[in-house]
């Protein structure tokens, strides 16, 4: 009899922890601090750092590259001035061939 109370109870509880995460929503997986958090836009708080070094006793090694260099002319559009106004874009010149 005293299993029986063991596992009703194992059962009530796991159904009242399924519907708490449930109605819970999903932020504290997927949302800003959750577990899964959106990295995509990480970079843009990156800082640079100063570039690898090779100690000067080391000799006869390729040079050192970076993988994933930096381009330099980066639009940025944290430094755009104004609202930007999309121009019309032009009409379609109509010609008929005879």
């Amino acid at each position: 009899m005293r299993k029986y109370h063991a596992m009703k109870r194992l059962a009530g509880l796991s159904a009242l922890a399924l519907i708490i995460s449930s109605t819970s929503g999903c932020g504290w997986l997927w949302g800003e601090d959750g577990y899964f958090r959106d990295r995509g836009s990480d970079y843009l708080q990156a800082t640079q750092t100063a570039p690898m070094q090779l100690p000067a006793d080391v000799t006869g090694v390729k040079r050192l590259d970076p993988l994933l260099p930096i381009p330099r002319n980066v639009a940025d559009s944290a430094q755009k001035e104004g609202e930007y106004t999309v121009p019309r874009p032009q009409p379609l010149a109509a010609t008929s061939e005879s």
